[in-house]
């Protein structure tokens, strides 16, 4: 997480995945610094999207797909 932020913005939705979900419990160290004071968590689906994952880069990323 960048903490060099200096716009802010009211985010309305955030989807997230693997270690930045509320729900994890793989013990990443930022997911509980992401989750800090989140409200309102939901499960959701983010339609026209694709998760994918490769060895090289070792995290999961999302690919637009229409």
């Amino acid at each position: 997480m960048s903490t060099n932020i200096k716009n802010t913005s009211d985010i309305q939705l955030l989807a997230t995945y693997g270690t930045l979900r509320d729900d994890d419990n793989s013990g990443a160290a930022w997911t509980n610094d992401f989750v800090k004071d989140i409200s309102g968590a939901v499960t959701g689906k983010l339609v026209g999207y694709r998760l994918f994952g490769h060895s090289v880069i070792n995290y999961p990323f999302a690919i637009y797909t229409g």
